[in-house]
């Protein structure tokens, strides 16, 4: 690696080992194979595995004097987390932009990559950062992650409670059938338990609190759709209306080329998956409710729009009344709100 004054780390992570590569700025493209890696046998969230990543680091800026101007990695669950914390409770490196791996790997398709492998995986992801020069997200507060780690796991319970119900309903043999009454009784408990801590959490911060208040003044917003935005996005306010729309991926994705392809536009979905659930559900049942709302969803009709398009933009339309409800400290005129928050 040439003498620079700044480079990018891009570490492929696994659970017992990890590569990573470095990439000097501005980034050379063409010369992304060149780049030094360094495979290391040990789990990146564990001490063994940072220091040795340090060392290394500290071998190459000997060689190439500069500073790490960032650190990259692909989301993978909670690995790249515990990863990102590792690394900073180290210290001496920025903190860790967890990106989404269809970014990277759409970048090492226009660079004509065709191989699949730790040390390809990692000097794309270097060159990635350097090149687009990839910044952290700002980091959530522990109550904020805390209230996420449940609500995840709440919905996962929920996810397993279906499954095991439709179970039920195909099973003949009374002894299975007892077995998944036990076991349907034990997700039931788990589910209630974890919506308890999490409403615990809520209350024990102010700003949390008064986040998830001001979201069930909104019609069709109850606990759990309050506490799964309030997980997932935050603070609702640090967002602009395009902001909060793009992280939620309730956004029309157009499709159209020269003047013979054309299709309808789609939600483009993307991240947010999980806001996207809960807010399909407070939709569905304004649908055909009475009340400020009932204005949008007649002239979205009367324009020709199907179902399904009115209940997406009906989604779209929530988000930005919860936002702009919580910008106005929890105050709540539906009839006034409906008409700014468009």
């Amino acid at each position: 690696m040439k003498p620079t004054s700044e480079f990018t780390l891009g570490v492929d992570l696994a659970q017992e080992s990890f590569v990573a590569s470095l990439c000097a700025a501005p980034g050379d493209a063409g010369r992304w194979r060149e780049q030094p890696t360094a495979a290391i046998a040990a789990p990146p969230d564990s001490p063994q595995g940072v220091e040795a990543l340090c060392d290394w680091l500290a071998v190459q800026q000997t060689a190439a004097p500069g500073r790490c101007a960032r650190v990259v990695v692909e989301s993978t669950g909670q690995l790249s987390h515990r990863f990102a914390r590792a690394l900073a409770a180290r210290g001496g490196l920025p903190r860790v932009a967890i990106i989404n791996p269809r970014r990277s790997k759409a970048f090492g398709v226009s660079l004509g990559v065709r191989d699949k492998s730790d040390d390809v995986d990692a000097r794309v992801l270097a060159l990635y950062g350097a090149v687009r020069r990839v910044e952290p997200a700002p980091p959530r507060a522990p109550a904020q992650q805390r209230v996420r780690d449940l609500s995840r796991l709440r919905e996962d319970y929920v996810q397993d409670l279906l499954r095991w119900q439709n179970r039920r309903r195909e099973t003949t043999e009374d002894a299975d059938r007892r077995q998944i009454d036990r076991t349907i009784r034990h997700l039931q408990q788990e589910i209630a338990r974890r919506e308890r801590a999490s409403a615990h959490v809520v209350r024990q911060d102010p700003a949390l609190a008064q986040q998830v208040r001001a979201l069930k003044k909104i019609r069709g917003i109850k606990q759990i759709t309050a506490l799964t935005l309030t997980a997932e996005l935050g603070d609702l306010t640090r967002y602009r209306r395009g902001e909060l729309t793009a992280a939620a991926g309730l956004f029309p994705k157009r499709f159209e080329s020269g003047s013979s392809v054309y299709r309808k536009p789609r939600l483009a979905k993307g991240g947010g998956g999980r806001l996207r659930r809960v807010l399909y559900m407070c939709a569905t049942s304004l649908f055909r409710s009475k009340g400020a709302l009932r204005g949008h969803i007649d002239r979205l009709q009367e324009r020709g729009l199907s179902d399904m398009s009115i209940e997406g933009a009906l989604m779209r339309k929530l988000l930005l009344i919860a936002r702009a409800v919580v910008k106005n400290a929890g105050r709540y005129d539906e009839t006034k709100i409906c008409r700014q928050s468009g």
